[in-house]
C-alpha cells in the first residue's frame, strides 16, 4: 500500500515538473521573452526622441520624465511573514554561536 501512494506521489510529481518545463519552453518559443524585450527597447527610442525633442525646444529636462521605473514589489503577506521568520531564525543561531563560543573562551581562560 506504501508502495502505490510513493508511485502515485512521484508520478503526480512528474507531471507537474513535465507542466511547469512545457509551459517555460512554449512561451519561449513563442518569442513571448523576445516580444517583452523589444516592447522595453521601443519604449527607450521613443523616450530617446523625445528627450531630443525637449532638448532641441530648450525644456528643462529631468532624468525621471525619460526613465521608466519596473521595480515591482512582490512582497505580500506570507513573504514578510517567512522574512521575519528566517530574520528570527537567524538571530537565534547567531545568538547560540557566539553564546557558545564565550563559554568555551570563558573555560579555556580557567
Amino acid at each position: 500500500m506504501k508502495h502505490k501512494k510513493k508511485n502515485k506521489f512521484f508520478k503526480g510529481l512528474f507531471v507537474f515538473l513535465f507542466l511547469v518545463y512545457m509551459t517555460i519552453y512554449i512561451s519561449e518559443s513563442s518569442g513571448y521573452y523576445e516580444f517583452k524585450n523589444y516592447k522595453k527597447a521601443t519604449l527607450t527610442k521613443e523616450k530617446i526622441a523625445e528627450f531630443e525633442q525637449d532638448i532641441k525646444k530648450g525644456k528643462s529636462v529631468s532624468l525621471d520624465k525619460y526613465i521608466d521605473n519596473y521595480d515591482t514589489n512582490y512582497s505580500n503577506k506570507i513573504s514578510n511573514v517567512g522574512y521575519n521568520l528566517s530574520k528570527g531564525v537567524s538571530d537565534l543561531v547567531n545568538k547560540g554561536v557566539t553564546n557558545f563560543f564565550n563559554t568555551i573562551a570563558s573555560l579555556a581562560k580557567e
